[in-house]
């Protein structure tokens, strides 16, 4: 896109930037949208929109909530889901997991010399975080299952995660008030289905469009959001279907554009 300068900004503890140590403080999602930020006022960039893959998705939301006023707007490549934006119905384990944690040393301390109304509440909210766990781990246990379905030739399939520090500093994001394109791989092409047998093959199918539908549903109820679905595209949409992406920004920016003229 000839019209547009882009940066590209390396995460800390990636390629040539420095690698703080991996402590819950350093990797947090606000800490990461802030070093974008910095990196935004060492260039002088007047409201860039902001631009980011998978997990990236973090670093946008904690600048486009707590910075508003800074970005024009934000695009998230396939980078759209719990971690970006958190909804009651997201599936995400590692956040699950924490406010879990959380809830469980709220209940433990709360019982020496606590009223019985408030330990009460502190068991009740235990049993709410657990419910949500449990469902998040069996679904991903699932998926996880029939991608080492016996059917399937060859090593078993590894299970792409995130540097665990960047992981533990996953935050809540729920509301975004910048003008939003959100662009959803739903379902993911997958070469691991390839040797499935129909019925799994389906199976994993629905439960991988259903994660990208609560967050496309959770993005569309923002008033600033523009969803954008692309079936059968790979994680790297913007490899796999460069054409489609590069025409949905293009929209997306003259949007933008005419409403600054």
């Amino acid at each position: 896109m000839p019209k547009y300068h882009a940066y590209g900004i390396t995460r800390r503890g990636f390629g040539a930037s420095s690698t703080p140590a991996p402590d819950d403080s350093n990797y947090t999602a606000d800490q990461l949208g802030d070093d974008v930020r910095k990196v935004m006022d060492v260039l002088e960039l007047k409201k860039p929109v902001i631009i980011g893959h998978s997990i990236a998705g973090e670093e946008l939301s904690s600048v486009g909530s707590r910075y508003p006023d800074k970005v024009a707007g934000l695009i998230y490549l396939d980078a759209g889901y719990s971690y970006a934006l958190y909804s009651p119905e997201s599936f995400d384990r590692e956040l699950d997991a924490k406010e879990l944690i959380s809830a469980l040393n709220v209940f433990l301390t709360a019982q020496s010399g606590s009223d019985l109304n408030s330990v009460i509440a502190s068991i009740a909210n235990v049993l709410s975080e657990i419910q949500l766990v449990q469902r998040n781990l069996e679904r991903f246990q699932r998926q996880l299952e029939l991608l080492r379905s016996p059917q399937n030739s060859g090593t078993t399939p590894k299970v792409p995660f995130a540097p665990p520090a960047i992981i533990r500093g996953e935050q809540k994001y729920t509301n975004i008030q910048v003008p939003i394109l959100a662009i959803f791989a739903s379902p993911h092409a997958n070469p691991n289905l390839a040797q499935l047998p129909d019925d799994k093959k389906k199976e994993y199918i629905s439960l991988d469009q259903q994660e990208s539908a609560t967050q496309a549903k959770a993005f569309e109820q923002l008033k600033s959001a523009k969803v954008v679905i692309l079936p059968n595209a790979n994680h790297f949409v913007f490899f796999s279907n460069a054409q489609e992406v590069e025409k949905a920004m293009q929209d997306f920016l003259a949007t933008l554009n005419a409403k600054d003229n």
